[in-house]
């Protein structure tokens, strides 16, 4: 089996790390030497990676000319330009991986199938495409990446998403434009089986969230829970790792609770901040009928740790941990005084 993977990243940021570790598990299954990679960025020391670099052309441009024809067509002249270098008869299998905004995967692989269709086409989202109302994007955006994916998805043939929500949500807004197989595979973890980590004891009970915090996920309920645990609680800290600072406003409080709270650029090696936690946080998008699951929550779950979630009823985060029946979930909706309640119970069974 010879599999083509096209990408637009690899190893740096969540999605490109998704990415990593998912064709990784083919490697794995194939051998190296049955997997080529194709992406516009990498860090992979990887021979079998071939890195066409993708233009910096400004996100409101990219919107705008899928507003207008329904497809990005600087991503789409970038997979033309990729596809006179390859030779589609070498594979049985491209399997485009692809994200919101980064679509040169979804056209690349549409090039190859109508040049050979005999190979097989398969499409793993990340991301639902378009995400649902209360994400921010305008109508008009919605509307053009609604049509855009009805017209590619009709050479698929199988497409994936990242959890069962998603996809339900995706072949809805599909429509009968697909007629594909389809199901879901979720985020890969870092850890393939438990880890089991040492507390640091350092005299803080400890609060931990990595990665970034942007969009519905919004932080303002557990830092007030947190707050209010403070008052009782002198020893705790809440760390934030690899979070942008701005992201998480502190300013109506004062420089003694602001102490506790310890922001830690962005780190490869996490594995000295699991050490250091009590509990493991994740915050879910505070939105109705939402269907995306973080990246981390699938990292957490391999750790002995408790894991707070913060979500709301019937997420795909609430839903998975009751399918799969997993043990010390905590869950929490983005209320504070809810937050503070699971957060005190943790800390007394800690005593």
């Amino acid at each position: 089996m010879r599999i083509l993977f096209i990408t637009t990243e690899l190893g740096k940021r969540a999605p490109g790390k998704v990415y990593e570790s998912f064709i990784d598990d083919y490697i794995k299954k194939y051998g190296e030497e049955n997997i080529d990679i194709i992406t516009t960025e990498s860090n992979s020391n990887s021979n079998n990676v071939k890195i066409y670099k993708r233009r910096y052309i400004h996100p409101r441009l990219r919107k705008l000319s899928v507003i207008l024809f329904s497809v990005d067509l600087f991503d789409w002249l970038l997979a033309k330009r990729i596809n006179k270098s390859i030779d589609v008869t070498e594979y049985d299998v491209v399997f485009s991986l692809m994200s919101l905004h980064n679509f040169m995967p979804l056209y690349l692989g549409n090039l190859l199938k109508n040049s050979n269709k005999k190979v097989d086409w398969y499409v793993y989202s990340v991301d639902a495409v378009p995400p649902p109302l209360g994400w921010g994007e305008s109508t008009f955006y919605r509307k053009g990446l609604i049509k855009m994916v009805r017209t590619y998805f009709k050479n698929v043939n199988k497409f994936y998403s990242s959890n069962e929500v998603m996809l339900n949500y995706q072949l809805n807004l599909l429509d009968y434009s697909f007629s594909g197989g389809k199901g879901y595979i979720h985020t890969p973890g870092k850890y393939k089986e438990k880890k089991i980590f040492v507390k640091n004891n350092d005299g803080f009970f400890n609060l931990l969230y990595t990665g970034g915090i942007y969009g519905v996920r919004r932080p303002e309920s557990l830092i007030e829970a947190f707050y209010k645990i403070t008052l009782h609680y002198e020893n705790t800290r809440l760390y934030f790792v690899g979070t942008n600072p701005i992201s998480v406003d502190l300013s109506k409080y004062d420089d003694t609770f602001k102490s506790k709270v310890i922001f830690v650029g962005y780190t490869d090696d996490l594995e000295k901040y699991y050490q250091l936690a009590d509990v493991l946080i994740d915050i879910d998008a505070d939105l109705d009928n939402d269907v995306f699951m973080s990246s981390k929550f699938f990292n957490y779950i391999m750790i002995n740790r408790p894991v707070l979630s913060i979500t709301r009823e019937n997420s795909p985060t609430y839903l998975y941990t009751l399918k799969n029946e997993l043990e010390n979930i905590h869950f929490a909706k983005h209320y504070t005084d809810d937050i503070e309640n699971v957060l005190k119970n943790l800390i007394n069974d800690n005593k």
